[in-house]
């Protein structure tokens, strides 16, 4: 189960019946794509058009079904028409998975039932009560949203200009987020507090640090794969036997 990126590497990940091979082939392909890049549309209802991402899923999926997974997979969006959280568990893949990705004002809203849906972020930005729901018994959450602060080491936010020439320079005396990553996390912060709440409820569970790298750097898919993959063999590896839930505990020896 997954929200906006979990949706689209989550359900993906499914899609492919965790191949790695798969997985890789598509992170790459859509990487080389530019999906981010180049959609520009007039900015009524979104800067992007999201053409370029939908077309992409729906090259990827095609007329596959949540419900044809061999995994049982579901994502979230917000139905905004109502403005309550949508899990989807069934319908045309690709349709699911734009509604979870939709960040409003980044993305245009998806219609689903006659019902404008925009990202799951909104309202559950780590669906974890909603596999409560479905016969799991240990669930691992990963999330790409820190809750820790992050405090600036600057009195007031710098112009345009000052900006600018930081990054002309190199100085890198602001280190501020982009107006990607600042729409998503000024959108998530209700969900970050219900995130924070339960988590206590997971087996195991993971912030991924990604310092340095933007929300829509997915050129850097290689980069970002590696770090989940040494965070993720680190508080593995940091866990007492005994909650090692993937490994049989030795028997006790009867004599």
């Amino acid at each position: 189960g997954g929200t906006s990126a979990g949706a689209l590497y989550g359900m993906t990940a499914a899609y492919c019946d965790f191949d790695k091979d798969k997985i890789d082939f598509y992170s790459r392909d859509s990487a080389n794509s530019k999906l981010t890049t180049n959609d520009f549309t007039i900015p009524l209802i979104s800067f992007m058009s999201g053409k370029k991402m939908s077309n992409y899923l729906i090259k990827m999926m095609g007329e596959t079904y949540l419900e044809d997974f061999w995994v049982g997979s579901y994502c979230v969006s917000t139905n905004y028409s109502n403005a309550t959280s949508r899990v989807h568990d069934r319908g045309l893949a690709w349709k699911q998975i734009e509604a979870s990705i939709a960040i409003p004002g980044i993305y245009p809203p998806v219609v689903i039932d006659n019902q404008l849906h925009v990202d799951g972020g909104v309202v559950d930005n780590l669906p974890i009560e909603t596999m409560y729901n479905y016969p799991v018994r240990h669930i691992i959450a990963i999330s790409l949203t820190q809750l820790k602060s992050r405090p600036v080491d600057f009195d007031e936010t710098p112009s345009a200009a000052a900006m600018l020439w930081d990054k002309i320079t190199g100085k890198k005396k602001f280190r501020l987020p982009g107006i990607t990553s600042i729409l998503v996390n000024s959108l998530t912060l209700n969900s970050r507090q219900k995130q924070e709440m339960t988590k206590s409820g997971v087996a195991i569970y993971l912030e991924m640090e990604l310092k340095g790298i933007g929300m829509m750097d997915d050129s850097r898919w290689k980069e970002i794969v590696q770090k989940g993959h040494d965070q993720m063999k680190a508080i593995l590896e940091s866990l007492p036997k005994e909650e090692r839930f993937w490994q049989p505990l030795e028997k006790k020896s009867l004599e």
